[in-house]
């Protein structure tokens, strides 16, 4: 519930208080009643998150006060960005350790997958499609932010419904690579991957978003060179022949009205101006302009540097539409002393990191990102990343000649594991070879 909420109701609050949070607290709540120690267990496994999202907190409202931020405006951005985050965080640890990470993912798919449907619906004008939009926008008191001209599905954009639909492609590659890592699966392409790309892309498309696309397609590129080297090498000269193709289509493609074909529209056209705005803000101010940032308000101090631009109108109107620049300018350059424990945890889940690549590509051309905007969604699936991958309770995980990995007959191809041979989760074990020297 707390999830179908932040996809549909991102911003609906009552009191100040965001429901979808309240939904979430009360889910804690629920699950602490029924086993109090798995809160103690929960806390310490994502401690390390929890410490980066309270460091970032103190960093954000210390900025904040040095430049004379309201404080009722700091605590709700506090609220929305960082207390939410790890309340989401949480959360999906503590369900996740009691259903198994599987049954999170599944719920974190339907429930965007509900949304992409609703979009495609819109996309190609089903009006019953646009009427809930329309009806939710007016049930939450919500400002309304966006036309018939993208389809948002159930988000409150079609920003952000890319952004949800990048975290739920993200979900479902940690979901293969982790179950293919516990059952010693061979390194192989995996046809549900390539087929939540393709499902993806059409989503995609349906809502007019190209980053993310983009995304995709890199993810293709290097998972092919990863999972199949041989084929990847054969066919890279006809991949090299088809680049010029490629670039016909796109033109040819320009003239269906289709906006993820379009690379000549405003927004495309502004990227520059707002990238040397943002530096040059950062610049001025270095310690960073704290939480609830606004780069429209300043631009008239800038209105000579910002003439040297074709197009300078879009910092007047957008926001700096780069994840890097937003954090520096809200943090300032503080925030780079938390590099150094990102890039540990980094290296601790590197098998998944591939995963996030359509993510990190979106949100460097958009406003989103990690404890940068409200999108506390994303630590569901940081969450999703570190628990095992399980269809069982945990009641039956613990019982005695089970394994810990369920059978996926409809959902996935891996084999099960044989009951007397146990793996890690973490990592598939490693055969001997016959000519080693050790015998034991």
């Amino acid at each position: 519930m707390a999830v179908l909420l932040s996809v549909a109701t991102m911003t609906w609050s009552i009191g100040g208080l965001p429901v979808r949070a309240a939904a979430a607290v009360a889910g804690i709540l629920v699950l602490a009643a029924g086993d109090p120690q798995l809160v103690v267990k929960v806390l310490y496994r994502v401690r390390g998150l929890l410490l980066l999202i309270l460091g970032v907190a103190l960093l954000g409202a210390a900025m904040s006060l040095l430049n004379g931020i309201d404080i009722v405006k700091l605590l709700r951005e506090l609220l929305e960005i960082h207390v939410q985050s790890a309340v989401f965080l949480i959360l999906t640890a503590m369900v996740a350790s009691v259903c198994g990470g599987t049954t999170v993912v599944l719920l974190f798919v339907a429930a965007v997958g509900i949304s992409a449907a609703f979009a495609l619906g819109q996309f190609v004008g089903v009006e019953a499609a646009w009427s809930v939009r329309d009806t939710l926008a007016r049930v939450t008191h919500e400002v309304v932010r966006y036309d018939r001209l993208r389809a948002p599905g159930l988000a409150n954009t079609a920003i952000a419904l890319a952004t949800h639909l990048t975290l739920a492609l993200a979900a479902v590659l940690v979901w293969r690579q982790r179950l293919g890592e516990a059952v010693g699966a061979p390194r192989r392409m995996d046809l549900a991957v390539v087929g939540a790309v393709a499902a993806f892309c059409l989503a995609c498309l349906a809502s007019g978003n190209r980053s993310p696309i983009l995304g995709a397609a890199l993810f293709l590129v290097i998972y092919s060179a990863v999972r199949a080297p041989r084929a990847f090498l054969v066919a890279s000269p006809f991949v090299l022949l088809a680049v010029p193709l490629a670039g016909l289509a796109m033109e040819s493609l320009q003239g269906t009205g289709l906006r993820a074909f379009t690379l000549g529209d405003k927004s495309t056209e502004g990227r520059e101006t707002l990238i040397y705005y943002g530096l040059e803000l950062l610049r001025d101010r270095p310690i960073g302009y704290g939480l609830g940032f606004d780069p429209t308000l300043y631009w008239g101090d800038y209105a000579d540097f910002l003439l040297r631009f074709s197009n300078p109108g879009p910092v007047s109107q957008f926001e700096l539409h780069n994840y890097a620049l937003t954090m520096l300018n809200y943090y300032g350059i503080g925030i780079l002393m938390f590099v150094p424990p990102v890039l540990i945890m980094m290296r601790r889940n590197a098998t998944v990191l591939l995963a996030f690549l359509p993510y990190i590509i979106h949100i460097m051309f958009h406003n989103y990102g990690p404890l940068a905007k409200n999108d506390a969604l994303v630590f569901v699936i940081f969450a999703i990343a570190m628990m095992p991958m399980s269809l069982r309770s945990r009641a039956a995980a613990a019982a005695p000649g089970h394994t810990r990995i369920a059978s996926l007959p409809a959902i996935g191809m891996y084999p099960t594991l044989r009951r007397s041979e146990p793996r890690s989760t973490l990592a598939p074990r490693r055969e001997r070879p016959q000519w080693s020297r050790r015998t034991v």
